[in-house]
């Protein structure tokens, strides 16, 4: 593994995070596809461990990929919540998710 493979890991993911802190919907599809791209590059990979470069990169682009992580979660309870309050506007008080994962409106 490369330095450089890891330096655009790492570049995929600011740009994912930024696109996420932006809200483009675009931009966050776009970002989300690179990024995947660059996983596959450098997954599997065991090597890592070679260099100390390669260690603290790794360990660089593991940070970022928690913080992109923490942000969806975070957007994702965001979304869920102002859903949730809609939902109280029109009469709807709760809603839940279903078995297949999906959001269940109640009533439907």
């Amino acid at each position: 593994m490369s330095l450089a493979a890891l330096e655009r890991l790492a570049g995929a993911q600011t740009r994912l995070i930024a696109a996420l802190d932006g809200g483009d919907i675009a931009e966050i599809e776009s970002a989300s596809r690179a990024l995947a791209t660059h996983v596959e590059e450098v997954r599997g990979v065991a090597v890592w461990r070679a260099t100390p470069e390669l260690k603290n990169q790794v360990e660089t682009a593991l940070r970022s990929g928690e913080s992109a992580r923490v942000r969806i979660g975070y957007l994702a309870d965001r979304s869920r919540r102002r859903l949730q309050a809609l939902l109280g506007l029109g009469g709807r008080v709760a809603m839940g998710y279903g078995r297949n994962g999906r959001i269940r409106l109640p009533g439907a």
